[in-house]
């Protein structure tokens, strides 16, 4: 890979809106040029020529590679309702001792690759207009069984040329650069203890910098931020940065969470189905004054994923409905309750450095299944059917371990209060000038959402702060 660093030319406002003859025109004219290109099938992958990537191979200068690769997400989360499946194969035997002779261990992969956490390359193919593919292919070439043509096999051998990197971040103000795959182990502070004046950080070849700054932005997630400041006591700090309240690993929160399927009379087409949620019980019910939650869609069940839970529905599911009709009528919710701030639900370091995390999971699970019961009542006016509703194993709030930290937030609260606050309300650490902590930990509480917004929201808020502290 080679590239080059160029200035970004001035740019004028972009068309807020394109009337249908204007792009009826821009798509002639591409069209044509797609006819006369040396490969129109490749798209403007066809001006790659060999000589055009013989020039790219002569620019080569250190050697470096950037993979574009990115792992396969396995793990459910709010935007991974329907995550990855791999199953490694491995030899039956009796159980006693290693097994004998030769075996292999076979991968099976199973995803969603137009998904939001996974995907992959995509070809020429998927894109239809006035009954034609790109390069006038006839529309009639994608068939249930494949697509006959403009398929990936265009790019097999690779795709290789030079690249063109714009430094944005340098072109609009100071110089930013951005370290990847470096683990930051501790604070340094001065001898007053006041302030931050290392962030001591262990490079990816393993070497070991230390950098310093005016002010120090933690942002590590309520887990690694919590780990970070207990990681950095010193003499001044004893108990860790920002600690005097014993607050730093506390109160760690994740939200209940429940994921079930219901089972509609009518099939249901719908492909992108979390568009909707539902808030009447977020402050309670008739019945409870306290919040249960909010309920919200979910991404569709496909028949695989309903397969792979048919051991546990065993007398809930119908014998009369088949994986691919009982998919064909699911409808999927995700129910959200909150779980409390309480102070030995915590994150703690063992002597080695290894992060522990203690969490009792009945914490307020009542509400939670109160908002169950309400939502099960609402199933016949939906057009469920009533006595079908059926667990997600994978979201299930008890089967999900205790690793699963999504959601993690509360471990660095702020407040008003330096004796029962690690943080100020501008998320500086009371007991120091030049430390913020920016992400979820700063929560006092989590709520029944999503934390994502939030923690936005506040960073901007924060930002803010900053700028006008700097001048």
């Amino acid at each position: 890979m080679s590239g080059q660093s160029h200035p970004a030319a001035p740019q004028s406002a972009a068309p807020r809106s394109m009337s249908e003859a204007a792009f009826r025109a821009l798509y002639g004219r591409l069209r044509e040029q797609a006819r006369k290109g040396p490969d129109q099938r490749r798209g403007a992958l066809g001006r790659l020529t060999p000589e055009h990537v013989v020039a790219a191979a002569a620019e080569v200068r250190c050697g470096r590679t950037v993979s574009l690769a990115a792992p396969i997400e396995t793990r459910p989360g709010p935007d991974n309702p329907q995550p990855a499946s791999h199953r490694m194969t491995v030899p039956a035997y009796d159980g006693e001792g290693e097994p004998r002779g030769l075996w292999f261990a076979l991968d099976r992969f199973a995803m969603n690759v137009h998904g939001d956490a996974d995907s992959h390359l995509d070809a020429l193919c998927h894109v239809v207009f006035d009954g034609e593919l790109h390069g006038g292919v006839p529309a009639s070439s994608v068939t249930p069984d494949g697509a006959r043509a403009l398929t990936l096999d265009l790019v097999r051998d690779g795709i290789v040329g030079r690249g063109v990197l714009l430094d944005v971040p340098r072109l609009r103000g100071p110089d930013v650069e951005m370290i990847t795959r470096a683990r930051v182990t501790r604070l340094e502070t001065d001898p007053t203890g006041r302030s931050v004046t290392a962030v001591v950080t262990q490079l990816p070849d393993g070497e070991q910098v230390r950098f310093s700054a005016d002010i120090v932005v933690v942002a590590c997630g309520a887990v690694n931020s919590a780990a970070l400041l207990l990681a950095s006591a010193n003499d001044r700090h004893p108990r860790g940065l920002a600690n005097s309240s014993d607050v730093v690993g506390r109160h760690y929160m994740r939200h209940n969470n429940l994921a079930l399927m219901a089972v509609s009379h009518q099939p249901n087409d719908t492909q992108f189905q979390k568009t909707l949620a539902l808030h009447d019980w977020y402050l309670g019910a008739d019945d409870w004054d306290y919040p249960l939650g909010g309920i919200q869609m979910l991404g569709k069940s496909d028949a695989e994923q309903i397969h792979g839970e048919a051991p546990r529905w065993a007398g809930e599911a119908a014998p009369d409905m088949p994986f691919e009709v009982l998919a064909h009528h699911a409808v999927d919710f995700w129910l959200c309750g909150e779980d409390l701030p309480q102070p030995d639900n915590r994150v703690t370091l063992d002597g080695d450095g290894r992060i522990h995390l203690t969490l009792d999971e009945n914490n307020n699970i009542t509400a939670l299944k109160r908002l169950r019961h309400e939502f099960e009542h609402l199933l016949g006016h939906l057009g469920m059917h009533e006595h079908r509703l059926l667990s997600h194993s994978i979201y299930l709030h008890k089967g999900m371990p205790i690793g699963a930290t999504a959601h993690q937030a509360g471990t660095v609260r702020f407040g008003d209060d330096p004796a029962s606050s690690a943080l100020d309300v501008n998320c500086k650490a009371h007991d120091l000038d030049n430390l913020y902590v920016v992400d979820t930990s700063f929560f006092p509480s989590i709520g029944a959402v999503n934390p994502s917004l939030t923690a936005m929201a506040n960073a901007l808020r924060v930002g803010d702060h900053l700028m006008a502290r700097l001048g």
